[in-house]
């Protein structure tokens, strides 16, 4: 955990996002799971919606963005450094770790900063990470749920 102004934590969570939607996007055609593409595009546009809304708040953050805020690097180099190759379970995989890391990481960078703009938009965002999160639950239970009846 290291502290940086709110502007580049802004700044550099839109690259993140922006990140995960181009991974997000090819996964959709790598996938071979049922409904997995489905999944990964909706992943894709909610990354691609995530990125723009950070990137106007970095642009518009004014005076408080020089603010100091608790920034996971971590979370940032797992987003921003997936797995090389695509494969269906590589895709799976940090598709659950990527939407829960993220619910954290942006309840974590809503509760260092005092800017009520910001943290508006950072718990908005944390809200639709654990939603996406349990959204690739489900869809895992589902393919679960299919195998346990073919195999009965």
């Amino acid at each position: 955990m290291t502290q940086i102004p709110l502007r580049d934590a802004l700044e550099r969570a839109a690259k993140m996002e922006h990140s995960a939607a181009d991974y997000y996007a090819k996964a959709a055609e790598a996938t071979r799971l049922p409904g997995g593409g489905d999944v990964f595009r909706r992943l894709a546009e909610a990354a691609s919606a995530h990125a723009k809304k950070l990137q106007g708040a970095h642009e518009g953050v004014g005076a408080e963005g020089d603010q100091a805020v608790e920034f996971d690097e971590e979370v940032e180099k797992k987003t921003l450094n997936p797995w090389p190759e695509i494969t269906t379970l590589n895709a799976h995989v940090f598709a659950l770790k990527n939407e829960g890391g993220s619910s954290s990481f942006y309840t974590q960078l809503a509760n260092s900063t005092s800017s009520a703009e910001s943290k508006k938009l950072l718990e908005e965002l944390a809200q639709d990470e654990k939603s996406h999160h349990a959204d690739v639950i489900g869809w895992f239970d589902n393919i679960d749920s299919g195998i346990a009846k073919r195999e009965t």
